[in-house]
């Protein structure tokens, strides 16, 4: 009997250290979402217009708005701007009907033809738009501004979307009781810059050929960047 309880005083009294020794505190996390935004002139302008006909004949249709963005092509060649900078985006043939009671009538036929110009000089975008209708364009579906290198700019947008997470989590953490100690992991969720697009409304009614050119203001641009995240964090001593 005596053995055994000398055993096992001396079991504990190895053990007693490690019981006595303190349990540190887990490590935790808190996650949170960055976003940033610049604002940026644009130095660049892409403008998608077209020309429409409905003719009786098919062929007439397609002669008729080939005249039409042929027309377009030498007035824009007119103004100097590169070849490289005007690309063929639509063409289109089809066929009209008239619908009466159930009953289904040929009207004609319609042709679209559809080109984008990239305009390097946006104080000549105006002034491309007047001699586009004025050659024979019919519509401008829209008018994207954007930025050449936008490479920058998207640095520059995930750089505030980084502090904006950083001051979020400096809050969170003073707010728990917690300090921050090391990032564990950045997520890119998405970086894209925000361009206004400008429809045929805008333009049409302003756009009076002869008399004072049509005005386009493309206003600023948005460059936003968005990331997740972690920082590992522990408790205040």
């Amino acid at each position: 009997m005596l053995k055994i309880f000398t055993c096992l005083f001396g079991v504990l009294a190895l053990a007693l250290p490690h019981l006595a020794a303190p349990i540190e505190d887990e490590e935790t996390t808190i996650i949170v979402a960055g976003k940033g935004v610049v604002k940026i002139n644009p130095d660049v302008a892409y403008l998608w217009m077209g020309a429409e006909k409905t003719e009786n004949n098919a062929e007439e249709a397609q002669k008729v708005v080939t005249q039409k963005i042929n027309d377009i092509l030498a007035s824009l060649d007119k103004m100097k701007i590169p070849k490289d900078k005007i690309e063929t985006t639509r063409v289109v043939l089809q066929t009209e009907y008239k619908y009466d009671k159930g009953k289904r009538t040929l009207v004609g036929y319609t042709a679209r033809n559809q080109i984008k110009v990239t305009v390097d000089k946006l104080d000549n975008l105006g002034k491309i738009i007047d001699i586009s209708i004025a050659s024979g364009a019919t519509n401008i579906t829209n008018i994207m501004f954007s930025v050449k290198e936008e490479a920058p700019h998207k640095k520059s947008a995930l750089k505030k979307a980084f502090d904006d997470a950083k001051a979020k989590a400096e809050i969170i953490a003073k707010a728990s009781d917690l300090i921050l100690t090391r990032i564990q992991r950045i997520q890119e969720v998405e970086t894209q810059i925000i361009a206004p697009v400008r429809g045929m409304p805008t333009f049409q009614a302003q756009a009076r050929v002869g008399e004072t050119e049509a005005p386009v203001l493309p206003g600023k641009l948005e460059v936003h960047g968005n990331l997740t995240v972690i920082f590992e964090c522990k408790r205040k001593f």
